[in-house]
């Protein structure tokens, strides 16, 4: 069964992860990697093109849209959304394609790149609470579902903030998620250069405000501002 893993880019050279991301996933058997790129001016196209992965371009900075056109184009029965500074344990994919049933979907157990109370905290939340109880996970635990538990056309609300939230609510219809023991090892980079308090708050009152309908580029513009990991404000 075939995989196709996406993964949605933008200037991605300074974060140095990339590279690492794409060598880790050479020689994957049955796996197609496709890069979605915002128009990246860094040199990230010519980095994903010697790495041989298949490069789309997408017109807006919207990381829903990315993904969206990803998918619109997987050759993949199953999706992987791969987080653009996460690595993973590449033996999740074996597992996931014996899985026999297409309603199976998940997630792969977070973590930190980084050493910190807070930080372990968090990824606790993510892996035991936010996601094992409610059934959310970001993309940061890299999902992975049947395409055909989506819609075809615009699979992916097109939003630049909190599509992974939706995304889930989406496939809940379908049932629960599995937590696998896999890890995906991501960048503390947003945490690192706001602060640690600052970014667990600014992570709070962003959650807060998705919960009252607050304007999705209003909460990115937040989320992004000083950083321009995902968007450029």
């Amino acid at each position: 069964m075939l995989i196709t893993i996406i993964i949605p880019t933008f200037n991605e050279i300074e974060k140095g992860f990339l590279a690492t991301i794409l060598e880790n996933l050479k020689g994957l058997n049955d796996c197609e990697v496709i890069c979605v790129d915002s128009q990246s001016n860094d040199g990230t196209c010519q980095l994903i093109e010697k790495h041989q992965a298949k490069l789309l371009t997408c017109l807006t900075d919207s990381r829903g849209d990315r993904l969206n056109q990803g998918i619109e184009q997987a050759k993949g029965e199953i999706i992987f959304l791969h987080h653009p500074r996460s690595i993973i344990d590449t033996k999740v994919f074996r597992e996931i394609q014996n899985f026999k049933n297409p309603k199976v979907w998940g997630a792969l157990t977070h973590s930190f790149d980084k050493n910190h109370y807070l930080l372990n905290f968090t990824s606790w939340y993510s892996n035991e609470v936010r996601g094992k109880i409610n059934g959310i996970y970001y993309l940061d635990h890299c999902l992975f579902f049947h395409k055909d538990l989506l819609p075809r056309k615009n699979p992916i609300p097109k939003v630049p903030i909190f599509e992974d939230t939706l995304i889930c609510q989406k496939l809940l219809q379908s049932g629960h998620p599995l937590l696998l023991p896999y890890t995906s090892k991501t960048s503390a980079i947003r945490f690192e250069k706001n602060g640690i308090w600052r970014q667990v708050v600014l992570n709070l009152l962003l959650k807060l405000a998705f919960h009252f309908n607050i304007d999705y580029q209003t909460m990115n513009r937040l989320y992004e501002k000083g950083l321009s990991l995902n968007s450029k404000y």
